[in-house]
């Protein structure tokens, strides 16, 4: 039964391994994506604007350019998700975060126990004073995905409509 489960948790951390490898070769795959529909789009509307090209295309360069910040911002936060399972499958998400017991200071909680050297599991991540991982802000989580406005509007603002009677 220990083969079988040290077989089982081996296949679970490649998989994770391998799931971690697909999602960020997705993100950027996507961020490629994004730049090139900025460019198809900002092109489409100077077609536009010249007479060369109808309004529909800059709709569609529009819509395409907004699936593809969409989709970049899915596939970070599948590699994010799978980062997180990734430790969580190791059994270091919570050295990762800066969390540890009480306990973990005499290395009695560690999988060698207390005869072992004097090293924090795994030896790698040594626990730390619980911090924050990641830095506190006053700006929107939204401001990290760099959103812009796509189009400008020129010209004099537009009518309100007519209260309703």
């Amino acid at each position: 039964n220990l083969q079988q489960g040290l077989h089982s948790a081996l296949h679970v951390l490649a998989a994770n391994t391998r799931n971690l490898d697909q999602f960020y070769e997705q993100y950027l795959a996507f961020q490629a994506t994004r730049t090139a529909a900025r460019t198809n789009l900002e092109v489409q509307r100077a077609l536009q604007r010249t007479g060369r090209s109808i309004f529909l295309n800059v709709l569609q360069a529009i819509t395409s350019w907004g699936n593809a910040v969409s989709s970049e911002a899915q596939s970070l936060t599948q590699y994010n998700t799978e980062l997180a399972n990734l430790e969580r499958q190791s059994g270091t998400i919570l050295e990762t975060h800066g969390v540890f017991f009480f306990e973990e200071r005499f290395c009695s909680i560690a999988p060698l126990g207390r005869l072992a050297r004097d090293v924090a599991y795994p030896e790698l991540i040594r626990p730390l004073p619980n911090v924050d991982r990641y830095p506190s802000s006053d700006r929107p989580a939204e401001e990290s995905f760099n959103l812009e406005t796509p189009i400008f509007r020129r010209g004099p603002p537009r009518r309100k409509p007519p209260p309703p009677r």
